[in-house]
This record gives structure tokens, C-alpha cells and sequence, in this order.
């Protein structure tokens, strides 16, 4: 922000506009560190991001999937008990 002469605000708009990659280009760095400055930023920052989404969707994978075995474990032994119980099927 303080090379390109913007608030603090753009600075954090155009960093965020960036790094989600949606770039409306109404802020762009306009000097040549600025723009240099980009060159670096851009990329790693998109790469972060990727690795991050990327953690981020396996841990709540990984949490439906405990969820999902353990509604299905406690199901099958529900059906087990009501078989034992009962002596048939109870679907």
C-alpha cells in the first residue's frame, strides 16, 4: 500500500482481489516496484491460498467420512441387535 500510495483499505482490496484471483481491475499497481512487487506476490500468494483450500477440504472430508462410518457402524449394530432380539430381519 505504501508504494503505490494507497489507504490501508486498498491495500488489503487489491491483496485480497488477488489472492482469490477475481481481479475487477480497478486497483492495479501503477509504479514499477508495485508492479514488480506483484510479479512475486501474485503467484505465491495463489499458491498458498491452493494449499490451504486444499487442507482445509480434506479435514472436513476426513469428518464426514468419521461421521459417515460411525453412523453406519452404529446402524449396523442396531440392526444386529434387533436381529438378535427378535430372530429375523428387521428390514
Amino acid at each position: 500500500a505504501y508504494i503505490e500510495n494507497l489507504s490501508y483499505a486498498d491495500g488489503l482490496y487489491l491483496a485480497l482481489a488477488t489472492v482469490t484471483s477475481i481481479g475487477y481491475g480497478d486497483l492495479y499497481p501503477q509504479t514499477q516496484m508495485g508492479k514488480i512487487g506483484m510479479c512475486f506476490y501474485a503467484p505465491l500468494s495463489l499458491s498458498v491460498t491452493g494449499v490451504c483450500l486444499s487442507t482445509w477440504g480434506d479435514f472436513v472430508q476426513n469428518r464426514a467420512m468419521g461421521v459417515w462410518h460411525s453412523a453406519h457402524s452404529n446402524f449396523k449394530h442396531a440392526m444386529h441387535d434387533a436381529q438378535t432380539a427378535t430372530g429375523h430381519n428387521p428390514l
